[in-house]
């Protein structure tokens, strides 16, 4: 059934769409491995990879050469909020993720995304997460509180409901000018996220499993 289901997708989505993955690395060379299999492991080859390192002194460079397909640079940054503002600027997709350097996706992630956006005709989507620990066993699932935006409730509580790492949205919001402050060290994903919702670009969250989200 689930492949049947993946077909179906397949044949309704414009596959010459191109995905682009960034993702802010420093000296996470225990779990970045994962992050890179899982988006090569996506069943979908119209993809780029963008790592943006802030000059790991531990093994994640050795890993990052393994890889050539991969667009990477490691050098030093103003933090984790510099580097996805790097990473935004190389990148040439149609649609962008934001997969944490120690965070993996869902087998088959790509292929709703696309779906989701293009189908039902939405400018950005989110989902569900699981929490596992360092050696990727389950914790639990993360639901996110809340499956619409009340504008009220979004910009006045400081912890953001959305998980980054389950976020995609079409370049179209680039195109607006729409960036990381990179001032902000913290709460740089909700500021991201309220941009993108106060000029009126459509925003959802889709009930299924996007990624895993390391604690350690």
């Amino acid at each position: 059934m689930e492949k049947d289901y993946q077909n179906g997708l397949q044949k309704r989505m414009n596959l010459t769409q191109k995905i682009s993955i960034i993702t802010p690395s420093y000296n996470q060379g225990n779990f970045i491995e994962d992050a890179i299999i899982s988006v090569m492991k996506q069943g979908y080859s119209n993809y780029e990879h963008i790592i943006i390192d802030g000059g790991s002194t531990d093994e994640t460079l050795s890993i990052l050469r393994k890889y050539p397909h991969l667009i990477w640079v490691s050098e030093p940054d103003e933090g984790q909020t510099d580097a996805l503002q790097k990473a935004l600027i190389k990148v040439s997709g149609d649609i962008i993720g934001w997969l944490n350097a120690d965070d993996y996706y869902e087998e088959k992630t790509f292929l709703k995304v696309i779906n989701e956006l293009n189908v039902k005709n939405l400018d950005a989507i989110y989902a569900n997460l699981k929490y596992v620990n360092k050696n990727k066993s389950l914790i639990k699932a993360r639901i996110s509180k809340s499956s619409y935006f009340l504008s009220n409730k979004f910009v006045s509580k400081f912890i953001c409901f959305i998980p980054s790492t389950t976020f995609f949205f079409k370049r179209e919001i680039l195109n607006e000018k729409i960036s990381f402050d990179k001032n902000m060290n913290f709460g740089m994903d909700k500021d991201f996220f309220a941009n993108i919702y106060h000029n009126n670009f459509k925003i959802k969250k889709i009930e299924t499993n996007f990624a895993f989200f390391r604690l350690h």
